[in-house]
């Protein structure tokens, strides 16, 4: 942290919050995703914040709910496009933002029941990878090109 910066709070207050992940395009965007359960841990949510080049974090965008277990997995292309994705009852799912401003779009389903360990990667031309196990004895990895 530079000297005299001021931390900016990007969770809510009364909120637990964990599972954090950072990324960065060549340009300096950044991107951050979290996860906040309420305080009984009976349910949780994925959230993500972008950080244009020079500027400060956005407000918050909420995905949606996200399984107790799993983190919010995210990725950003270098020409800013954005992809953010969580598990919800064993199916992992993916969110893109096609630019480096907006909003992130609907969420489309990439895999079948039993599903964890969502993660993803974003490639030079806003083409995105997600890879995640499937099954329980035995798991499985499996991959699919999203976009």
């Amino acid at each position: 942290m530079s000297r005299g910066a001021v931390p900016l709070q990007l969770s809510r207050d009364g909120q637990l919050a964990s599972g954090i992940s950072l990324t960065a395009d060549p340009a300096g965007d950044q991107l951050a995703g979290w996860k906040q359960c309420d305080p009984a841990i009976t349910s949780c949510a994925a959230y993500v914040a972008s950080r244009p080049t020079a500027a400060l974090f956005s407000a918050p965008a909420r995905l949606g709910p996200i399984d107790l277990s799993q983190n919010t997995a995210i990725a950003l292309s270098p020409i800013g496009m954005a992809a953010a994705g969580r598990v919800v009852g064993g199916f992992a799912y993916v969110s893109v933002r096609p630019g480096a401003a907006g909003r992130f779009g609907a969420p489309s389903a990439v895999s079948g029941a039993t599903s964890s360990d969502l993660a993803l990667a974003a490639g030079p031309h806003g083409r995105v990878i997600a890879v995640w196990t499937q099954g329980t004895s035995p798991a499985s990895v499996k991959g699919a090109l999203y976009r």
